[in-house]
C-alpha cells in the first residue's frame, strides 16, 4: 500500500540466518532515525546495578558526590556503610529524598540501603522542562512582584525542585544514550536529547541565578530609586524569559531569532545601569541578571541553530 516500501535483503545475510520466503524478520528503531534489521525478536533485559558507598573518613560532601554520581549512572541500590552512619544519617536522608525516585527501605547502625523506584520509562523530559519552567516562573515572578525582598528561603525550596527534576532527566538522557533500546521506548532522536539537556541545562543555571539575585538583595543597601530601576528590567528580563520559551514550545526559529536581539538590548541596558549604580551587591545583583539573559538566549539558540 501507500503506507509501506520494498526494501532487499542480501541474500548472502538471509542464507547466514538460515531465513527463507515467508519467514518474518523484525524491524527496530535505535532512536538516531535508523532501523535495525534482526532474524528474531531480542529479549530486552536491563541491567540491574548496585554499588557500595563506604562512609567512614569521608565529609558529607564527598558521600554526597558519590550518591549523585551513582544516581546519574543508574545504579538501582545504594548502599551506604560505616561506624559513622549515625552521624550523618540526617543530612544524608536529605541528599536521598532530593533524588527523585530514590527511597530508603533498610536502616541500622552500619548500613542504610537505598532503593530506585523510578521507571523512567514513565518519565517525560518534554513535562520536565514544563515543570522546572514553571518554578522558574514563579521564582522570577516573586523576585519582581513581592513586596518582602527577603525570600531566599523560599527560593532555595523552588530550586531544590528544580535540581531534583534536573538530575533526574540528566540520568534519563544519560541512559538513553547508552542503552538503544530505552531510547527506542522513549522515540526520541539524539539531536533531540541533546536539544532537551541543553534547554534543561540553561534553566536550572537560570533559576540558579534567580537564588543567587534574590541573596544580594537581600543584603543590599540599595536606594528605592535604585531599586525601581533594577525591577524594572527584571520585568523586560521576565518578559524576554517568557517570550524565548514560547519559541521553543513552539519550534518558532523565526521568533527565536528576534528574540536574540532583544538580548542585545538588553544587556547594553544593564551595563548602563552598572554604570551608574554604586558599588555593593546591586551591582553583583545586575552581573547575575546578564548572567540569566546570556542562558536565556542560549535557549533560543536550541531552537534556530
Amino acid at each position: 500500500g501507500n503506507s509501506s516500501h520494498v526494501v532487499s535483503i542480501p541474500g548472502v545475510w538471509l542464507k547466514k540466518n538460515n531465513l527463507n520466503k515467508g519467514d518474518l524478520i523484525y524491524l527496530e528503531e535505535n532512536g538516531n532515525s535508523e532501523l535495525i534489521l534482526t532474524p528474531q525478536i531480542k529479549e530486552k533485559k536491563e541491567e540491574y546495578k548496585k554499588i557500595i558507598i563506604k562512609v567512614d573518613n569521608k565529609n558529607f560532601s564527598r558521600i554526597n558526590r558519590e550518591l549523585v554520581s551513582a544516581y546519574l549512572e543508574d545504579y538501582r541500590e545504594i548502599e551506604f556503610v560505616g561506624k559513622s552512619i549515625p552521624n550523618i544519617i540526617k543530612k544524608l536522608r536529605d541528599g536521598i529524598q532530593n533524588l527523585m525516585g530514590l527511597e530508603i527501605i533498610e536502616h541500622d547502625n552500619k548500613t542504610i540501603l537505598a532503593k530506585d523506584l523510578l521507571d523512567l520509562r514513565e518519565v517525560s523530559l518534554h513535562d520536565m522542562v514544563k515543570r522546572i519552567d514553571i518554578i522558574s516562573r514563579a521564582m522570577l515572578s516573586d523576585l519582581i512582584y513581592s513586596n518582602d525582598k527577603i525570600v531566599s528561603a523560599n527560593f532555595f525550596h523552588r530550586d531544590d525542585d528544580i535540581r531534583r527534576i534536573y538530575l533526574a532527566a540528566m540520568r534519563t538522557i544519560k541512559r538513553a544514550f547508552s542503552d538503544t533500546n530505552f531510547a527506542s521506548e522513549l522515540k526520541m532522536s539524539s539531536d533531540e536529547l541533546m536539544r532537551l539537556w541543553h534547554v534543561i541545562n540553561h534553566i536550572e543555571i537560570t533559576a540558579d541565578n534567580i537564588k543567587h539575585i534574590s541573596q544580594r538583595l537581600q543584603t543590599s543597601k540599595t536606594s528605592k530609586k535604585e531599586l525601581g530601576r533594577f525591577c524594572n528590567i527584571l520585568q523586560k528580563v521576565e518578559k524576554f524569559y517568557i517570550e524565548t520559551l514560547k519559541t521553543f514550545y513552539l519550534n518558532n526559529s523565526e521568533e527565536a531569532y528576534k528574540q536574540a536581539d532583544v538580548k542585545d538590548i538588553l544587556i547594553a541596558e544593564i551595563n548602563d545601569a552598572c554604570e551608574d549604580c554604586h558599588k555593593g551587591n546591586i551591582c553583583v545583583a545586575y552581573e547575575l541578571v546578564k548572567n540569566m539573559v546570556s542562558e536565556i538566549q542560549k535557549i533560543g539558540r536550541r531552537v534556530y541553530s
